[in-house]
């Protein structure tokens, strides 16, 4: 009796190391997205910035995602133009280089900074405004 206690016992917390083992052996951290060298800036600071033509906004959603709204006056630049067709995209990177700074938005901010990165690798002086969304909530002119 005192000899099945105990091996019940044994084999229970072998049972349990090797659960923790596992545990541990499997858990990820979150992926986080690469840190991002870009500016950042206020939804209101862009609009100002574009008002006093010292920069143009960069909508780097795709086309069909526009269709909710954009920020007015802004240049679509989608993120899958420079995965599909990096002459188009060098092109498109080629024009924005008239203006002084370029100001980049996607839906959350992520893609934005991916494009943003790729546009200060061209030599652009970059910010990242994040997403159309809190372009919206304050308010500011779209079409």
């Amino acid at each position: 009796m005192i000899m099945t206690k105990k091996f019940y016992l044994a084999a229970f917390m072998s049972l349990f190391a090797a659960l923790m083992l596992i545990g541990c052996a499997t858990h990820h951290a979150p992926v986080s997205p690469p840190p991002s060298s870009l500016k950042e800036i206020s939804p209101i600071s862009a609009y100002q910035f574009q008002k006093d033509k010292k920069a143009v906004i960069v909508d780097v959603r795709e086309e069909n995602e526009t269709s909710k709204g954009r920020v007015k006056d802004s240049v679509l630049l989608p993120l899958s133009l420079m995965k599909n067709d990096p002459v188009a995209f060098k092109a498109k990177v080629d024009e924005l280089k008239k203006y002084n700074s370029v100001i980049v938005y996607c839906q959350s901010g992520r893609r934005a900074g991916i494009v943003g990165e790729e546009l200060k690798k061209n030599g652009l002086d970059v910010y990242n405004m994040g997403g159309f969304d809190s372009w919206k909530n304050q308010k500011l002119p779209t079409e």
